[in-house]
C-alpha cells in the first residue's frame, strides 16, 4: 500500500511539473508578462480601456460613431493606444513625445498603416505579385515596404490578407493571393517574414496584421461585407490554412472581418477568436476589429446598441476597438456591471502590450522615429529596380500568336491606343498607402516611347474613355492604327473598380473598349492586348485577329526585347566558328592537324573529329548562351532567344562545312517545326517548344553525321575529306 502511495505522489509530481513547465513556458511574446504585470496593477480602468483603442487622426476628428474626440487631449490622458494611416518623422514625434512625456504612465503609442504592397515605391498588387509564384519576390517587396514604412514612423501594417478568394465579383480580390489555399499559405509565411525579419525590434522592420479573419474572401455573390455561409470542414481544411501560416511565421496581430460565419459575425465570434485562434493555434499576440466592425454588430442584428456590441466583442476575444471608440467609452461600465470581467480586460491589454514591448518602442519610444532614416531610407534606386523586376515577374502572358512578342524595336511605326495607354494612376493598382511620387511614374506611352529605335513613330489615341458610352474617338483610333505596323491596346477597369466598396455584377471589360477593339481588328493589323485589371476577368474577349494579350502589365519595356543579347551571342558565335576553323584546339585536334595521314592509320575519323568539335561546340555554345543571357538579363523568353541565336550559328557553320548534309537538315527542321505545333495542346512550355526546332535539328544531325553512313553519304570528299592544313583548303 505505502509503495502505491509512493507511485500515485511521483505520478501527480511529475505531472504538476509538467504541468508548471507549460504554463510558464518562455514563447517570443510572453516573456515580457512579468513587466506588463507591473504596469497592469498600476493602470486605471480607464487606461486599460485607453490601450484597447486605435484611432484615425483630425484636428478635432468625428469617429463614425458620432463622438467627437479632441486626440491629443485623450493621447495626453492615456485614453489613446495608437493612432492608424499617418505618417512623417515630424509629426509622429510629436504625438509620441505626449504620449510619452505627458500621460501618466507614459505607455507609448502603435501606429499601424494599411502598407498593402508598398509604401513609397509601389510593388504589382498582391494577387498580381501571386501570379508570379515567385516567393522571394513576394519576402522581398514585403522586406522593403517594411523599411519604408519603419523609415516613415509606421510600426505596423495591416497586412498580409490572407482571404482565399474564389469570387472575381469581390472588389477585394486584388488584395489577396487568388484562389489556392496551399499557395495562398505560402504567399502569407513570406510576407510576414519579409514585413518581421529575423528581430522585431529593430528599425528595420515592422508588425504584420493578418487579416481578415475569417473567410472574408467567401462573402455570398462576391458584395463587400456579405454573410458567409459554409461548412466547418470547408473552413478548415480550405479558408484557415492560410491565416494559420501566417500565425506559425510569427505574425503578431490579426484583423477580424466584416461578415459573419453561418449566422455569428466574426467580431463576436467566441468560438473562431478562442477556441480556434486561442486554444488551437495558441496565438498570443492582438485581435483588432476592422473599421467600426465592434459597432457594426449593432446592425448584424447581434447587438442592441454601441455599448453591448462592446460588450459582445471584448468578451469574443477582440482586444482592440478600430475607430468606433465603444470599449473606451463602455468598458469601465461594463466593467462595473459585471458584464466584463477585469481579467478579460487585463488579458486583452498584455496582448497589446506584448506587441509594443515585441518591437521595442517600450524600451525606446522612439525607435522607429528617426529623421536621416527617413531623409535616406526611402524611394531608393534599388527598391524600384526590384519593383520593375517583381512587375515583369507578375505579367501573365495569355496569348502569343507568332511569336508577335517581343515587339522589334525598329518597326517604322506603332500605334498605341486605349483608355489606359497614358494613365499613370490606374497602374499602381488600388490600396496604395504612400506612392507620392507621382512624377516618376512612368505610363506605358512613356515607356514605349523610351524602349523603341529613334526612327520608330509612335502613333497614340486614346479610342474612348475607360467606363461611359461615347464612340466618337474611335474612328480617329481606327484612321491611326492603319498606318501603323503593329497595334498595342490598352484596355481593362479603371481604378474606381479595384479594390474595397467596388464589387461588380458583371465580368466585363466596360463602356465602349470592345466595340473599340472591334473596329481596330477591321484594319487588319497584327493586335496586342494589354488589360488592365484588379481581378481575373473571364475570357469574353470578341473572337478576333489578335496576336498578343497580356494580362496586368506594369511597364512599355517588356513588350520589347533587348535584342543586344542576341547580337553579342552571334558575335561570340562567330568568335567561337573562328578558334575552330583557324586554330588546333585540344589534343586530338592537333593531332590531327598536324599529322592528319597518321590519324587516319589510326582509325581517327579527321571529318569526324572537326565535326564533333563544330556539332558539340555549337550545342553547348547554345544552351551556354541560353543561360547566360537568362542569368544576366533576368528573363528566360531572351535567354531562350540568344540560344536559338547560338544554335543557328551552329547550324550554319555545319551547312558551310558539310553540304551535303544541308539539305537534310532543312528538311528535318522542317518537320520539326510542324511538330512543334502538334504539341502544343500537350502544355509544354511554348518556350521550350520554340527551342525545340533548333536543338533537336542539331542533335539529329550531330548523331548521324557521327555515324559511317552519316559521313558517306553527307561529306564533300573533295573538300571536306582532306585534313585542314594552314593557308589551304
Amino acid at each position: 500500500m505505502k509503495i502505491i502511495l509512493i507511485y500515485l505522489i511521483l505520478i501527480l509530481t511529475i505531472i504538476s511539473c509538467n504541468s508548471s513547465l507549460t504554463e510558464t513556458a518562455e514563447t517570443p511574446l510572453n516573456k515580457y508578462d512579468a513587466s506588463i504585470d507591473s504596469l497592469l496593477v498600476i493602470m486605471t480602468i480607464n487606461e486599460k480601456a485607453g490601450q484597447l483603442n486605435v484611432l484615425n487622426y483630425g484636428e478635432d476628428l468625428i469617429n463614425p460613431s458620432g463622438e467627437e474626440v479632441d486626440v491629443e487631449k485623450a493621447i495626453q490622458e492615456g485614453l489613446v493606444g495608437g493612432i492608424q494611416n499617418i505618417r512623417g518623422v515630424d509629426f509622429l514625434t510629436k504625438l509620441q513625445k505626449i504620449a510619452v512625456e505627458k500621460s501618466r504612465l507614459g505607455i507609448p503609442l502603435l501606429f499601424p498603416a494599411d502598407i498593402i504592397h508598398g509604401t513609397e515605391v509601389v510593388f504589382p498588387i498582391p494577387l498580381a505579385l501571386a501570379s508570379s509564384w515567385d516567393l522571394e519576390a513576394v519576402k522581398q517587396v514585403s522586406q522593403i515596404a517594411a523599411i519604408e514604412a519603419a523609415a516613415q514612423g509606421i510600426n505596423l501594417t495591416y497586412s498580409p490578407m490572407v482571404d482565399l478568394t474564389r469570387d472575381p465579383r469581390w472588389g477585394r480580390v486584388m488584395e489577396g493571393s487568388g484562389e489556392d489555399h496551399f499557395l495562398g499559405a505560402r504567399i502569407a509565411e513570406a510576407t510576414v517574414k519579409g514585413y518581421q525579419g529575423n528581430n522585431l525590434s529593430s528599425p528595420a522592420t515592422i508588425g504584420a496584421c493578418v487579416k481578415h479573419l475569417a473567410a472574408y474572401g467567401a462573402v455570398e455573390a462576391g458584395r463587400d461585407y456579405n454573410v458567409v455561409d459554409m461548412s466547418e470542414r470547408r473552413l478548415r481544411e480550405e479558408y484557415l490554412p492560410g491565416y494559420k501560416a501566417a500565425f506559425d511565421a510569427g505574425a503578431v496581430s490579426a484583423m477580424v472581418s466584416f461578415n459573419e460565419i453561418n449566422g455569428v459575425p466574426s467580431s463576436s465570434n467566441d468560438y473562431l477568436l478562442h477556441h480556434i485562434l486561442r486554444d488551437e493555434w495558441k496565438f498570443e499576440g492582438f485581435v483588432i476589429g476592422d473599421y467600426t466592425s465592434v459597432g457594426e454588430l449593432v446592425y448584424h442584428g447581434v447587438a442592441r446598441d454601441l455599448k453591448h456590441a462592446a460588450e459582445l466583442a471584448v468578451n469574443a476575444g477582440v482586444d482592440i476597438d478600430m475607430a468606433s471608440i465603444s470599449f473606451l467609452k463602455y468598458l469601465p461600465e461594463l466593467v462595473e456591471e459585471g458584464k466584463v470581467s477585469m481579467q478579460v480586460v487585463d488579458d486583452a491589454v498584455r496582448h497589446v502590450l506584448r506587441v509594443k514591448y515585441a518591437l521595442g518602442i517600450m524600451d525606446n519610444p522612439f525607435l522607429y522615429l528617426d529623421k536621416k532614416r527617413e531623409k535616406e531610407q526611402v524611394f531608393k534606386p534599388e527598391y524600384l529596380k526590384v519593383a520593375r523586376e517583381a512587375a515583369q515577374k507578375s505579367i501573365v502572358l495569355l496569348k502569343n500568336k507568332n511569336q508577335l512578342l517581343p515587339i522589334q524595336k525598329d518597326l517604322k511605326k506603332i500605334a498605341l491606343i486605349g483608355p489606359f495607354a497614358d494613365d499613370k494612376i490606374t497602374p499602381m493598382g488600388g490600396w496604395t498607402f504612400g506612392g507620392s511620387h507621382y512624377e516618376s511614374i512612368v505610363s506605358l506611352l512613356d515607356g514605349i516611347k523610351s524602349k523603341v529605335s529613334d526612327n520608330t513613330q509612335i502613333l497614340y489615341a486614346k479610342g474612348c474613355n475607360a467606363n461611359d458610352d461615347s464612340m466618337a474617338d474611335i474612328l480617329e483610333a481606327k484612321n491611326i492604327a492603319k498606318q501603323a505596323d503593329v497595334v498595342v491596346v490598352a484596355l481593362g477597369e479603371p481604378i474606381e473598380m479595384i479594390g474595397e466598396t467596388t464589387s461588380r455584377t458583371e465580368l466585363n471589360i466596360p463602356g465602349k473598349q470592345i466595340e473599340l477593339l472591334k473596329e481596330l481588328n477591321k484594319t487588319g493589323k497584327p493586335i496586342v492586348v494589354l488589360l488592365f485589371s484588379g481581378r481575373p476577368l473571364p475570357d469574353r474577349m470578341p473572337r478576333l485577329n489578335i496576336e498578343g494579350l497580356s494580362d496586368m502589365p506594369i511597364l512599355g519595356s517588356i513588350l520589347f526585347n533587348h535584342t543586344w543579347y542576341i547580337y553579342l551571342s552571334v558575335l561570340l558565335g562567330i568568335v567561337i566558328w573562328f578558334i575552330l576553323k583557324h586554330t588546333r584546339m585540344g589534343i586530338t585536334l592537333r593531332s590531327v592537324g598536324e599529322n592528319p595521314k597518321a590519324a587516319e592509320s589510326q582509325g581517327i575519323s579527321v571529318n569526324r573529329v572537326k565535326y564533333l568539335a563544330v556539332m558539340t561546340g555549337g550545342g553547348l555554345a547554345g544552351m551556354a548562351g541560353a543561360y547566360l543571357s537568362t542569368a544576366y538579363s533576368g528573363s528566360w523568353n531572351e535567354g531562350m532567344t540568344a540560344g536559338r541565336g547560338w544554335i543557328v550559328i551552329a547550324l550554319t557553320i555545319f551547312a558551310l562545312w558539310q553540304p551535303g548534309g544541308a539539305f537534310l537538315g532543312a528538311y528535318l527542321f522542317g518537320g520539326i517545326f510542324v511538330l512543334q505545333f502538334m504539341l502544343q495542346p500537350l502544355g509544354i512550355s511554348p518556350n521550350l517548344l520554340s527551342m525545340l526546332p533548333y536543338l533537336s535539328t542539331l542533335l539529329v544531325l550531330f548523331f548521324y553525321g557521327m555515324s559511317k553512313s552519316g559521313q558517306r553519304r553527307m561529306n564533300a570528299p573533295a573538300t571536306l575529306g582532306e585534313p585542314y592544313v594552314r593557308g589551304e583548303r
